[in-house]
């Protein structure tokens, strides 16, 4: 049953293998555009945790406009995300903690809902736009209402770029 459309990262995780000539172990993070989720996922991947989808912007994506909305939605399959334990920063200023808004990220449509039990949806509007060329940096933490599963640590990037037509004024005289 699909539960929800969007970009979800999969962390494939730190290892060493044969090659491996010392040093840190590779990361490797691979985002499958357009995935849904049905129930039996968590349970096939044994990967518990709350999985960020639909967010707008996208990550890496470049020319979004510098007075954007920040949209995301936390979509659980065998749970419901906890609103208390969900963290949002913007370029390292806590924007979203617990169900508010802080100063500076709580513009008029700033907003959070639970559209379905299993997603939690927040929008963020910045009272202050962002600059032109800008690199956005967005980090989510947070859990499930239940004690199970794992901890969701996920951290994304967009560019913001100034999209404003420059008209020409003509004065006749």
């Amino acid at each position: 049953m699909a539960r929800g459309f969007g970009f979800v990262p999969w962390g494939l995780g730190p290892w060493g293998g044969a090659g491996d000539v010392g040093g840190p172990p590779p990361s490797f993070e691979v985002e499958l555009p357009g995935a849904y989720l049905d129930s039996g996922v968590e349970d096939q991947l044994d990967l518990p945790i709350p999985i960020p989808i639909n967010r707008t912007p996208e990550p890496n994506e470049t020319q979004v406009a510098i007075d954007t909305l920040i949209e995301l939605e936390l979509a659980a399959t065998s749970s419901t995300v906890s609103l208390a334990a969900t963290k949002i920063y913007v370029e390292g200023q806590l924007a979203f903690d617990g169900g508010v808004f802080q100063a500076g990220w709580a513009g008029p449509s700033s907003s959070y809902s639970n559209p379905q039990a299993d997603i939690l949806r927040i929008v963020i509007d910045p009272e202050i736009s962002f600059s032109s060329f800008q690199e956005v940096n967005v980090t989510v933490t947070s859990a499930f209402s239940s004690s199970l599963g794992y901890p969701l640590f996920d951290g994304y990037l967009f560019v913001c770029e100034d999209l404003t037509v420059l008209g020409i004024e003509v004065v006749v005289g």
